[in-house]
């Protein structure tokens, strides 16, 4: 992964010759971290997406996502829901804002804080697991 000398509020990264850009997500909410300290911070997900967004036909993102996780299939956590404005909610927990967005044709992957992540199905709704 290439990761020099980002700033501003997306970053495009490198992967054996492949490009995926991604957005930090809503910007001013980590406002105190550097677009590079933020890819850090989103570890190895960037690289699966890249991956199935380069050797896949994203049709199933989640299926995709789950193969090239490589720890079998995603599990669905229950109980949370991403609301209009992308915020992930679940009851008694606080309120995350992504740290990253990724867009796939017509779908998008949103990364949060402690591994969750949203991606969009074929249904058009979110399915949250988590890729830690």
């Amino acid at each position: 992964m290439n990761i020099e000398d980002l700033n501003g509020e997306s970053a495009e990264i490198v992967i054996t010759e492949e490009v995926l850009n991604i957005e930090f997500y809503p910007p001013d909410e980590f406002g105190e971290y550097t677009t590079k300290e933020l890819l850090i911070m989103c570890g190895l997900i960037p690289k699966f997406v890249c991956k199935v967004a380069h050797e896949t036909d994203g049709k199933d993102l989640v299926k995709e996502m789950g193969q090239e996780y490589g720890f079998g299939e995603l599990y669905r956590m229950k109980g949370g829901f991403i609301d209009e404005n992308n915020i992930y909610k679940y009851d008694g927990d606080p309120n995350l804002k992504p740290l990253a967005k990724y867009t796939l044709g017509d779908k998008i992957i949103l990364q949060y804080p402690y591994g969750i992540v949203a991606i969009e199905d074929i249904d058009n709704e979110f399915f949250i697991t988590k890729m830690d």
